[in-house]
């Protein structure tokens, strides 16, 4: 199956309830399902599940709260010391005609105030690793790294939109170099989803970016 056969299926994403938080919240996050960033209001994922990483690299478990009649989850965590806490959800199943999809979404969450730091792959699945992380406005440039569980995909098509765009589809597409990095500069305000697919032994996997809050 070819990578590119899967840019139209659908895909999860996370997007943040607040764009930042405080020492001591509850981390909350919204998870979507659609295309493109255009959420879908019916055939939602079964099967999800969710972690986050504090920026110790502890790892636990995010509650699932379906919300809203359904239309999306709501992830839920604790947090504690302040710093970039990395969301990641996962949905995996089988198709009508027996092909495994995994669905990957990754969301970089700020607690405190004006927090930099540096994306870490989770090495878990497909995912789209962001370079040195701030608070991005237009005309600033970010460096993604796509990887499969924790090896580099060079070579591989990553799209972009985002949450403020009425039209369909994409906004941007652009191919990975040989250590499966890419630059992009944000062109535009909001939500912003990077997206790619990567099938890889029997497995189609479709993983998903959100850098929330772009000014």
């Amino acid at each position: 199956m070819n990578s590119n056969m899967l840019s139209g299926e659908l895909s999860i994403w996370l997007e943040p309830i607040h764009l930042h938080f405080h020492h001591g919240d509850s981390i909350e996050v919204k998870l979507a399902w659609g295309h493109a960033m255009k959420s879908m209001q019916a055939g939602g994922p079964k099967n999800l599940k969710a972690i986050v990483i504090d920026p110790a690299g502890r790892e636990s478990a995010a509650k699932i709260i379906q919300e809203n009649e359904n239309m999306y989850f709501r992830l839920v965590a604790e947090s504690g010391p302040e710093g970039i806490y990395n969301v990641q959800a996962e949905n995996c199943d089988m198709n009508s005609e027996q092909v495994r999809t995994c669905r990957w979404a990754q969301l970089q969450v700020p607690v405190g105030h004006h927090v930099h730091g540096t994306g870490r792959a989770i090495n878990r699945g497909l995912e789209i690793v962001p370079g040195e992380y701030h608070d991005f406005h237009q005309g600033d440039e970010i460096e993604l790294t796509v990887m499969l569980y924790g090896k580099p995909v060079p070579g591989v098509q990553v799209q972009a939109t985002h949450h403020l765009y009425e039209g369909e589809g994409f906004l941007h597409r652009f191919i990975t170099d040989e250590q499966g990095k890419a630059r992009f500069t944000f062109d535009a305000r909001g939500h912003w989803l990077f997206q790619v697919s990567k099938t890889e032994s029997d497995t189609a996997n479709i993983a998903t970016l959100v850098i929330s809050g772009v000014r």
